[in-house]
Order: structure tokens, then sequence, then C-alpha cells
């Protein structure tokens, strides 16, 4: 992984100068307007890895509530997971669950 010196070098190098369009004329960034871009593009290529790095690899973020989203089953699944742990007396059965998810699986009986 690159660190954001690493990534503002290699785009100084790609972007030797920048320039910008002002009522149809076309000016050079000014050294400040140019290190405020590349500032701006290496924060945002940096951010963009460490998101794919923690998407892979997990880790601490403070977006892991979304990173967690993005995970779990859905809740179609983990309710199943549920009902089957359940069922096979590996937890404890919520009754009132229980027996909610049993009628409507008696009621609609899955083909053999």
């Amino acid at each position: 992984m690159a660190t954001i010196d690493e990534i503002k070098n290699r785009i100084r190098s790609e972007h030797p100068t920048l320039n910008k369009a002002v009522n149809h004329d076309v000016f050079q960034l000014t050294p400040e307007e140019y290190e405020a871009t590349i500032n701006d593009w290496a924060e945002a290529e940096y951010n963009q890895q460490e998101e794919e790095r923690i998407r892979t690899n997990g880790g601490v973020s403070p977006d892991y509530a979304s990173f967690r989203r993005e995970a779990y089953p859905s809740l179609p699944d983990q309710l199943d997971m549920l009902w089957h742990a359940m069922d096979e007396g590996t937890i404890t059965k919520a009754t009132a669950f229980y027996d909610a998810i049993l009628a409507v699986k008696n009621k609609y009986q899955k083909p053999s």
C-alpha cells in the first residue's frame, strides 16, 4: 500500500503542471492551487486504497457500520440461521419467535 507522500509524488510526476479554465480561457494553476489539487487527489486515492484494504482484509475503520452491513448475511438468511439453530436445539427456543415461524412453515411447506 502506497503512503500518501508516495501517491503525491507519483501524481506530481504524472502531472507536472495543471490547468484551469476560466471563461473559456485556460490558465496554469498557481503553485498554491497546484499543491492543493495534488493534495486533494492524493488524499482521495489514499482513502480509496485504504477502503479497499479494509474491505478485503478487515480492520478498524470509522466506517465500520457500512462494512458490516455489506458483509452480514441478509436478514432473511440470519433469521433462517436462528430458526434452524432453535429447531436443532443448538440454542434455546425463543418461544414467540419459534412458534410464529413454525406456524408459517407448517402452513406453507417446502416440497421434499
